[in-house]
């Protein structure tokens, strides 16, 4: 049975649940983006003013409005409803809840995971495909509709044409 959060935020119903895979892709943007920009933070007011800027994104990624699908959330609305209308105190209950609710580093970890085995699993198929494509292809079956023999007809512009064995031999 899963936990479910609740939240009343300007008037509006909100729910929070343990992420699902694109949240968990999200959310992973933000991180990035945030570890880009605290590399260039000089300051502790200048690290408050990255995670600030990027916290109302955050909780619009968690909260879903009561009875809404999650393919049906607009972010970018949701992000300026959240703006205009959270206070400080709630948001910090969410990000609370949210890290009681979804150990993000097991979901961060299980995505990397995956990624791995997609692209071992694509590697294998293409080196296998490689392999085939060689063996049933060998030089001496191939014909080239490129250059066989070839000539510079203006070596300032180095345009190459091609001329056949015929018209050598001829």
């Amino acid at each position: 049975m899963s936990t479910i959060k609740k939240y009343e935020i300007g008037g509006r119903s909100f729910e929070q649940t343990r992420l699902v895979f694109g949240q968990t892709l999200q959310i992973k943007g933000i991180f990035g983006e945030i570890f880009n920009e605290i590399r260039q933070v000089e300051n502790a007011g200048s690290l408050t003013t990255v995670l600030a800027e990027r916290t109302p994104r955050f909780i619009a990624i968690v909260l879903r409005e009561k009875g809404q699908k999650l393919i049906d959330k607009d972010l970018d609305q949701l992000t300026e409803f959240l703006e205009e209308n959270i206070d400080a105190p709630t948001a910090a209950a969410v990000v609370q809840d949210f890290l009681a609710l979804t150990p993000i580093a097991l979901d961060l970890t299980a995505l990397g995971q995956l990624a791995t085995a997609i692209g071992e699993t694509v590697t294998t198929a293409l080196k296998s495909l490689s392999a085939t494509l060689q063996a049933e292809t060998s030089p001496e079956e191939t014909t080239s509709s490129g250059i066989t023999d070839t000539q510079t007809s203006d070596p300032g512009l180095n345009i190459k044409t091609e001329t056949s064995s015929s018209e050598i031999q001829s």
